[in-house]
C-alpha cells in the first residue's frame, strides 16, 4: 500500500522527485538507535514512509561510524540494536569512507602508532597491515576482526588490490593478538613487527591521542535529518511537513547541496546543570522564532570523557572546543516559517546518559526550557542564544 493510501503521505512526497509514495508510512528515528537507547523516547510517527525511512538508517550510519561521534560510542561502549551487525569501526569502512584513525605515541616507541579506541577510555593498537614496495610506495590495510582465517584474509587483500609484488609487510597490532600474527604468517609468509617491541612494564599508560576526521557531505545531510525530523515530532500545531518552505531541507536531505545552505557550527558553553553529574547528552530544541523554522543539535554535550575538539565551521572558522562545559552546536536552518504571521514556537529534549545502564537503557529523556538551549544563527551577528 502506497505512502499516500496509508494513513496519509509520507513528507518527501514533495517536492516532486523524491519519494515515489510507493511504501506505507513507518516509524522513524530522529535520533539515530545507535546514540543509545533512552527511556521516555518516542519515534517520529505517520510522517516517512517505510522506503524513506530505510533510506535514511543507511545515511544515520555515517556519524555514528565515520564521524566523531564514533570516537564517543566506542569510549562510553554505545552500541546499537542487538538484531544490527556491530561495525567495527576503526578496521571496516562505511559507505565508501575509510576507518576512524585515532594516532597516538607509545611509551618507549619512537613513531606513533594507529590506535583502536576501547570502552572506558582505553585503546589499543588496531589491527592492519603495511605494504611496501621497492619504488618507496606504501600501502596501509586495515584487517576487521571478522577476517580471521588465512583464505578470509587473502580475499580481503585482493579486494584492497595487494599481490605479491609487495617487498616488505609489517605488523601492527596488539602484542598479545598472537592469533592475528600467526593467520598472517600462514597467508603472507614471513612478517615484521611495527617498530621494536616496547617495553610493556610502563602499561597501562595514558597517551595523548589526536584525530583528524574530514566530515563528508553526507555527514552534513544526517545532522540535517536529524534536526528536521525532530521539528516534525515536535508536532508544532497547523505544520504538516508538506509546505513547500520545507522543500529546500528535504531536497538538501535527501540529495545533498552545500551545507552552508542550511547549517552553521558554533561552540557555546552548556549548563552541566542541566544534566546533573551525567556523563554527557545529546540536546535538540527545534521551533519557529519569528520568520523562521530552526533546530539544533548537540551530541555528546558535556562529556566528561576528557575528548577535546578543534572544529572547523562550514564557514571556515575555526575554534577549540572543551567538551565538558561547552557544547558543538550544529544550527540547522529549516526553511521560512509556514505561519502568515510571526510566532514563537519552541521545544528542547535532553537525551541524558545515566552512569549505569538501567533494563537495556542508557538514560532517560528530559525536556528542557528551550531559551536555556536553543541557539539560532543571526545573519551579521553569528550564533546567539535564542531568548
Amino acid at each position: 500500500m502506497s505512502g499516500a493510501a496509508k494513513g496519509g503521505r509520507c513528507i518527501y512526497m514533495l517536492p516532486n522527485g523524491l519519494c515515489a509514495g510507493r511504501y506505507g508510512l513507518s516509524e522513524e528515528d530522529y535520533l539515530p538507535r545507535g546514540l543509545g537507547k533512552f527511556k521516555g523516547y518516542e519515534r517520529l510517527t505517520g510522517k516517512v514512509c517505510e522506503g524513506c525511512d530505510n533510506q535514511f538508517g543507511k545515511l544515520d550510519e555515517i556519524p555514528l561510524t565515520s564521524g566523531p561521534e564514533a570516537i564517543f560510542r566506542a569510549i562510553y561502549g554505545i552500541e546499537g540494536r542487538k538484531t544490527h551487525r556491530k561495525r567495527d569501526t576503526f578496521h571496516e569502512t562505511t559507505h565508501g569512507r575509510q576507518p576512524v584513525e585515532v594516532v597516538g605515541r607509545l611509551p618507549g616507541d619512537e613513531s606513533p602508532t594507529r590506535l583502536e579506541v576501547l570502552t572506558g577510555n582505553q585503546g589499543q593498537p588496531r589491527r592492519e597491515l603495511v605494504f611496501e614496495w621497492h619504488d618507496n610506495r606504501s600501502k596501509v590495510v586495515t584487517v576487521p576482526r571478522k577476517i580471521d582465517t588465512p583464505d578470509k584474509l587473502q580475499k580481503h587483500l585482493k579486494g584492497k588490490s595487494i599481490g605479491r609484488d609487495w617487498s616488505k609487510c609489517i605488523v601492527n597490532c596488539p602484542a598479545d593478538d598472537e592469533g592475528f600474527q600467526e593467520m598472517v604468517q600462514r597467508c603472507l609468509g614471513k612478517i615484521e613487527q611495527l617498530g621494536e617491541p616496547s617495553d610493556r612494564r610502563g602499561y597501562p599508560a595514558i597517551v595523548p591521542v589526536a584525530s583528524l576526521i574530514e566530515l563528508s557531505p553526507e555527514y552534513y545531510r544526517a545532522i540535517a535529518k536529524i534536526a528536521f525530523h525532530f521539528f516534525m515530532w515536535c508536532s508544532f500545531a497547523g505544520i504538516t511537513g508538506l509546505e513547500n518552505v520545507f522543500d529546500g531541507i528535504k531536497e538538501f536531505i535527501w540529495r545533498g547541496d552545500q551545507p552552508s545552505k542550511y547549517l552553521r557550527s558554533a561552540a557555546g558553553p552548556f549548563d552541566r546543570n542541566q544534566i546533573g553529574d551525567a556523563p554527557y547528552a545529546h540536546v535538540l530544541s527545534a521551533g519557529v522564532v519569528g520568520n523562521e523554522a530552526v533546530a539544533t543539535v548537540q551530541l555528546f554535550a558535556g562529556s566528561d570523557s576528557g575528548v577535546n575538539l578543534i572544529a572547523r565551521a562550514t564557514d571556515g572558522r575555526s575554534f577549540p572546543v572543551q567538551l565538558k562545559n561547552m557544547s558543538f552546536v550544529w544550527i540547522v536552518k529549516l526553511g521560512r516559517s509556514p505561519f502568515r504571521i510571526a510566532c514563537d514556537l519552541r521545544r528542547a529534549l535532553a537525551f541524558v546518559a545515566g552512569r549505569q545502564t538501567t533494563v537495556g537503557f542508557i538514560g532517560e529523556v528530559r525536556e528542557l526550557t528551550p531559551a536555556r538551549s536553543i541557539m539560532v544563527w543571526r545573519p551579521g551577528f553569528g550564533p546567539q542564544f535564542w531568548a
